[in-house]
């Protein structure tokens, strides 16, 4: 299992953003933007989303949007053809609700499910080796490492994930879902939630301790070294290349045994929830938007394939209409 479990939280999965909102994340100084390496918008040929129908169901369509979770303000506009999908949904839905992305929420969540028991501290949860890695690196970061020796490994590592984000350039409050969760409210529309903050952390907090240690050993090894890796699943996204992100999320986390659970509790299992919810939403409704990190629909088992096993015509979107 590679490095960039670093990027792929923070570009396709809220967990880190989230606890960020808690001010857990240690501190970091901006780089400069990150998207200044993607193509230009208006040259892309396809946006990343798609649209599903079914034949039994006429008049009636999903909308499925891959998000970035952190951008820049380079990403805006987004392409016409997204804003006018948004603009007909009835519904719009996200991975988490607003209501769950609230400190109030996050933080007991965050304590109850990141912290240790009382007597126990990060080293019980180590081999010395990982344990000497991150102290040297904290050392090195100026991060007081009292800071960190109450919290679980995955919890670390998430911080850790979250200021290689920020040093990157990558802004939560910019990201794809924060717009459209702004835009949805102002305008009124129904807005509603495929997971809880509670199931997300315990997606991270669920983690076997060697996947922990494996996840906090990698960021730490590579902390610095993401910004590569970053700048390309972000031209995959603005130049709509669905496959360019597949192959890229798969080299970077890797096909051995903690790379693959990794992948498999972060993004297939969570896939199926999320296509349920996106189906189950058209009922009563003809339109429906859906707001997901990009690596939910894309690869095998993503929204997109489970959507067209059940029957939909699901296509994706071009930059421009024909």
């Amino acid at each position: 299992m590679k490095r960039t479990q670093a990027a792929l939280l923070g570009m396709f999965l809220p967990l880190a953003l989230l606890l960020a909102s808690c001010g857990a994340a240690p501190s970091a100084t901006p780089a400069a933007g990150i998207a200044s390496a993607a193509p230009a918008p208006d040259t892309a040929a396809k946006t990343f989303m798609w649209e599903a129908t079914h034949p039994d169901l006429p008049g009636k369509s999903i909308h499925l949007l891959g998000s970035v979770h952190a951008a820049t303000e380079e990403f805006y506009p987004l392409a016409p053809v997204i804003e006018e999908a948004f603009e007909e949904a009835e519904i719009v839905l996200f991975e988490l609700a607003p209501d769950q992305t609230a400190p109030e929420v996050l933080l007991p969540l965050t304590l109850e499910l990141g912290m240790l028991p009382e007597g126990e501290t990060l080293e019980d949860h180590l081999s010395p080796e990982t344990h000497a890695l991150l102290q040297e690196t904290l050392a090195d970061l100026g991060i007081p490492a009292d800071r960190l020796s109450t919290m679980r490994p995955w919890l670390v590592a998430t911080n850790l994930s979250m200021m290689e984000i920020l040093v990157a350039g990558l802004d939560p409050s910019l990201g794809i879902d924060n717009h459209f969760t702004e835009e949805a409210e102002r305008e009124g529309k129904e807005i509603a939630g495929l997971e809880t903050a509670r199931g997300q952390l315990t997606v991270l907090a669920g983690m076997s301790g060697p996947l922990q240690e494996e996840y906090l050993r990698s960021v730490v090894e590579e902390l610095g070294e993401a910004r590569e890796v970053l700048d390309r699943m972000v031209v995959a996204w603005q130049s709509g290349d669905a496959a360019a992100l597949d192959a890229l999320m798969r080299d970077e986390i890797g096909d051995d045994d903690l790379g693959r659970e990794f992948y498999d509790r972060f993004i297939v299992d969570r896939n199926v929830g999320m296509a349920t919810g996106a189906r189950e939403a058209l009922e009563g409704r003809d339109r429906v938007f859906v707001v997901v990190g990009a690596g939910h629909l894309v690869g095998d088992g993503s929204v997109v394939e489970l959507l067209a096993a059940e029957g939909f015509e699901v296509e994706q979107v071009p930059r421009l209409a024909p």
